[in-house]
């Protein structure tokens, strides 16, 4: 199904075109969450980090802020690392002093404190956008060994509080969007669904660009004499449809050149089948 790659390939584009902000939900967190309180305390915390990590990387982009959502965008961040311990922590990420100054200077003088409503803290969420984004999408990748290790009516169960704060979510334009290895883990739980399929096409495109990443411009460069014709069309048909696959099996090709120099076609047999991969 490819969700992890397409869910990959969504958060770089919606970094590049603004709009929504997204964010990395952990599953375990998040899906162990024990009341709504909790739960609202796990979601913004995720949001605070990916904010400092934005913040961090783009230096530019809280001074290019309107005060109030720097206000708020510093609110959320102490609400989470309180002021005394906030310097310590983005030490601790390789920032100067600069960044933690800015946000406290920029905080409300009461802040939000871990005993306020979870309105103040809605509230506060829904205005700490960053320049350039509206909101935050929400992206939770279930991993298939929790659907292996849960019925479908427990994967429900752990859902469903995530599922009915979606209202709260999005008036504080927050938007969720969960990633799970077979439609049928959400059934009968009514919500919008979208099923991905690679073909080899869009597989061959994603092996290219992982190949540029390197240097690289064929698998044919990794081969010695014992070679496949057409070796990324090999690995292409293993991965059935699936970016992971593809992902591991290059991955593999180059440990393994790198341990031992060019490649053949019987070692590269012996990995397709290692991988649950098959060729015809």
């Amino acid at each position: 199904m490819g969700k992890t790659a397409a869910l990959l390939l969504w958060t770089s584009k919606r970094r590049e075109q603004g709009g929504l902000f997204p964010v990395w939900l952990s599953p375990r967190p998040t899906l162990t969450a024990n009341s709504r309180r909790q739960l609202l305390e796990v979601l913004t915390e995720t949001i605070t980090e990916a904010i400092l990590d934005f913040l961090i990387r783009n230096s530019n982009a809280f001074p290019s802020m309107s005060p109030t959502h720097q206000r708020a965008v510093a609110n959320l961040v102490l609400h989470h690392i309180g002021p005394d311990d906030l310097e310590a922590h983005l030490i601790e990420k390789g920032v100067e002093r600069d960044l933690a100054t800015a946000l406290r200077d920029s905080a409300s003088g009461a802040g939000v404190s871990r005993e306020d409503t979870e309105i103040a803290l809605w509230v506060i969420l829904s205005q700490a956008h960053l320049a350039g984004f509206w909101g935050y999408e929400l992206l939770l990748d279930i991993p298939k060994q929790w659907c292996d290790s849960l019925t479908p009516v427990l994967l429900r169960e752990r859902l469903r509080p995530l599922l009915r704060m979606i209202p709260l979510l999005e008036k504080a334009n927050c938007y969720l969007k969960i990633a799970v290895p077979t439609p049928q883990a959400l059934v009968p739980i009514t919500v919008e669904t979208v099923h991905l399929e690679w073909s080899p096409d869009h597989l061959r495109q994603l092996l290219d660009q992982r190949l540029r990443q390197v240097g690289g411009e064929s698998l044919a460069q990794l081969f010695g004499p014992d070679r496949p014709d057409d070796p990324d069309g090999w690995i292409v048909e293993a991965a059935q449809g699936s970016p992971r696959r593809l992902v591991r099996l290059g991955n593999w090709l180059l440990e393994r050149f790198g341990e031992k120099g060019r490649l053949s076609v019987g070692e590269m047999k012996v990995v397709i089948k290692e991988e649950g991969g098959a060729i015809k």
